[in-house]
């Protein structure tokens, strides 16, 4: 059942992140849905991730944030240009936030992941590393930037829904 769902859950964020593409006018409460949808899906598979060592308490609470942030966005009744700068800030909050999270839980899955004996590393930890550094990157940027352009952010930002549901996919298939 929560293979399913996670299917179902990563087909829908990859399907909202295309449509915000072509719709970029939906894009704040695309970004609320996708994102609050990522942090549910992440809790609601929390224990079984657990259990084969590819989650900690950081992508525990990394889930909680994104759903609270999803959720802030969703939800926020603010008008006008400090609306969006408001939305805004919140993604970059998140995209900082989850990528520390992201690093974090790289780290910590290589290190459970790598065998003493033969000196394997896991393979995705290396991509997440970075992707999780970038994340940091353009959030701490945009925090501190705020003329930082939306045309990029609203970039960066589908991208990061895509690949948040591509994640969920291939999770539905591996776990």
């Amino acid at each position: 059942m929560k293979r399913l769902l996670m299917l179902i859950l990563g087909i829908a964020i990859i399907a909202f992140g295309i449509v915000s593409f072509f719709i970029p006018e939906i894009l704040y409460y695309v970004c609320g849905i996708v994102i609050m949808i990522y942090g549910l899906g992440q809790i609601l598979t929390y224990s079984k991730r657990k259990k084969t060592g590819t989650a900690s308490i950081w992508t525990l609470i990394g889930a909680f944030v994104a759903f609270g942030a999803g959720v802030l966005i969703i939800f926020s009744d603010i008008s006008g240009l400090f609306a969006a700068r408001f939305v805004f800030l919140i993604l970059f909050i998140w995209l900082a936030v989850q990528g520390v999270f992201d690093i974090i839980g790289a780290v910590i899955y290589r290190q459970a992941m790598t065998t003493e004996d033969l000196g394997v590393q896991a393979p995705g930890s290396m991509a997440d590393l970075i992707f999780g550094a970038l994340m940091v990157a353009i959030g701490v940027f945009g925090i501190l930037s705020p003329g930082f352009s939306f045309i990029a952010v609203g970039l960066v930002v589908l991208i990061n829904i895509i690949t948040m549901g591509g994640r969920l996919v291939v999770g539905a298939f591996t776990s």
